[in-house]
Formats: C-alpha cells, sequence, structure tokens
C-alpha cells in the first residue's frame, strides 16, 4: 500500500520548494515506513564554493598530510574550493584567537582535521593502509571520510544561493570594506541568516615538524625521504591561507540582520560590511597578502 502525500501545489513552480511525503504500509499495515524529503526548483544554478576549515599548527608532525590534501584539492577544484587554516596547535606562533572557534566550537580538537561546508563530521586529510608490511597513504579512504572524499559529495549537490563580494582597504583610514550581493534561487520565507567574515592572510614564514621524512609514498610528496621537505623540521616553511581575523569576532554563526527574512528567487539583496584593520584584524602582518572569505549561514 503506497500513499504519496504533498505539502505543496503541483506543479512546480520556478524557484518553489515542494515538500513531500511518502508512506508504505506491508502486510495490511503491520510495517510502515515513511520517507520525507523534497524537490526544489532552482530559479538559476548557482556557483557551488566548498569551504574547508582545517585545525593545524607548526608542532603538529601529521600536519604535512594537511598541507598535501588542501593542495590536491585547490588543484582539482580551483576557485571553487576555499580552504580556512586555522593554527591552534599548542604553542603555534600563527595562533590568531581562533583556538575556541576552531578546538571547541567547531569541535577539531586534534590536528590535521577539518569540518566541510560547516557539516559536524570531523575528516582527516588523508590515511594510511598497511598491507603486507607495506604502508600507502592516499586521499581518499575505503570509508569515504577523507577530505577529498567529503568535498567531491559536496559537489555534487547545489547550492541555494549565490554570494559574491568586492573588497577594498583604505590605507588612510585603516578600513577594509566588503560589499556583497546574494541572490537567491528559491523562495524563502522565516529565513535566519547569518555573514560571518573570515581575514586570511598567505605568505607567512614559520617552521613545520614532519613525521614522514623516512617515508617512502608517492602521494607524500615533497615531504617523503627524499624530497625538497624531508626533514624532521623544515625551516622555513611558507604558510597560506592562515585564518587572522574573524568578523564579528564572537558571533560565528555570524552577523544577523543583514539579509532579509523573506527571500524571493532572483532578487539580489545587497549591502556592506565594514572592518577596522587595526581592531578587528590585529594579527594581519600584511594586508596586501590578505584575503577575505565572507560566509551565509544559517543561524537557526
Amino acid at each position: 500500500n503506497l500513499e504519496f502525500e504533498f505539502a505543496s501545489p503541483l506543479p512546480l513552480t520556478v524557484g518553489s520548494i515542494c515538500n513531500f511525503q511518502i508512506k508504505v504500509d506491508l502486510d495490511n499495515g503491520a510495517s510502515t515506513y515513511t520517507l520525507n524529503a523534497a524537490v526544489k526548483n532552482l530559479a538559476f544554478r548557482p556557483t557551488k564554493r566548498v569551504i574547508l576549515e582545517e585545525n593545524t599548527g607548526m608542532g603538529c608532525q601529521n600536519c604535512p598530510l594537511g598541507h598535501l590534501a588542501l593542495e590536491f584539492l585547490e588543484k582539482t577544484y580551483k576557485d571553487q574550493f576555499i580552504p580556512l587554516a586555522y593554527h591552534t596547535y599548542t604553542g603555534d606562533q600563527l595562533e590568531s584567537g581562533m583556538t575556541d572557534y576552531a578546538q571547541y566550537f567547531l569541535g577539531l580538537s586534534a590536528a590535521p582535521t577539518a569540518i566541510i561546508q560547516r557539516n559536524p563530521i570531523v575528516s582527516s586529510p588523508m590515511v594510511s593502509y598497511t598491507e603486507n608490511g607495506v604502508t600507502d597513504y592516499t586521499f581518499h579512504s575505503r570509508e569515504e571520510n577523507a577530505w577529498l572524499d567529503l568535498v567531491s559529495k559536496e559537489f555534487t549537490t547545489d547550492a541555494e544561493a549565490e554570494l559574491s563580494i568586492g573588497g577594498a582597504y583604505n590605507e588612510e583610514t585603516g578600513k577594509i570594506t566588503v560589499d556583497y550581493v546574494l541572490t537567491s534561487a528559491l523562495d524563502v520565507n522565516n529565513a535566519n541568516i547569518g555573514l560571518l567574515c573570515v581575514v586570511t592572510e598567505d605568505g607567512l614564514a614559520g617552521f613545520q615538524s614532519n613525521a614522514f621524512y623516512t617515508t617512502t609514498d608517492t602521494d607524500l610528496g615533497e615531504w617523503q625521504k627524499g624530497g625538497s621537505y624531508a626533514k624532521s623540521t623544515v625551516y622555513p616553511y611558507i604558510f597560506n591561507d592562515v585564518a587572522r581575523a574573524l568578523y564579528p569576532a564572537n558571533a560565528y554563526n555570524g552577523q544577523t540582520g543583514l539579509i532579509p527574512t523573506t527571500l524571493r528567487a532572483n532578487e539580489q539583496y545587497a549591502g556592506t560590511i565594514t572592518l577596522d584593520l587595526a581592531m578587528d584584524a590585529p594579527f594581519v602582518k600584511n594586508v596586501n597578502n590578505c584575503k577575505l572569505t565572507l560566509i551565509a549561514l544559517d543561524a537557526n
């Protein structure tokens, strides 16, 4: 006995969400199964971008695995992949006040680990399998829960809004302005969207501990035995995508009230966010090496 129940009128209109339920009764009602799902009829197909937030550190011997995975993902997905690296490992010289956010709010107590697209699954960059006494490192895990697996899975689903930004820095005022435009592909009621800015910096010099300098494995790249980083401590090592500031600093689900609670498909919602470099991003060493990521979050 199969029963369909639709919470929205059919046929679907552009920009609408149709919630439906499928009930299956077997053996005259002895067993009942219910599936709740939705069909989202996007008004357009937004550009999908995937954000990976990583916990890392200079003194972390396994963190070269994170560097390797990020390089692989950036080569694969280009600018649709956005890495944000939080240096919170014990005593890290690039710690920028992110420990509470990364370790306690995101749950990244170990390094190198990450969450992807704010999914609560804490994942590792690479895995290793030992067979017949031979250990092999790989970007894919058999359980499909390594970074590459999860990022690839995210790209199989559509984004529901397009978020574009433009940034500028005024040397005289010390202000960073971020102009944003959000365009929803769906009609949405009772939205509660928070906008979170993350300032990252490239070209930061430091050292990197390396546990793999005596290991031979192609996927370990320059960190393996015989590679240019084949040392227990690599110095100098240049770090990129290092998170230096969150704005708002203590609103981890972003600043709400900037985006209306009622959104209509194809309509643009624009505004400007202003940061004071000295007050809001005091750890930045060179603003010319900085990038800014703006994340639209469901604050509910």
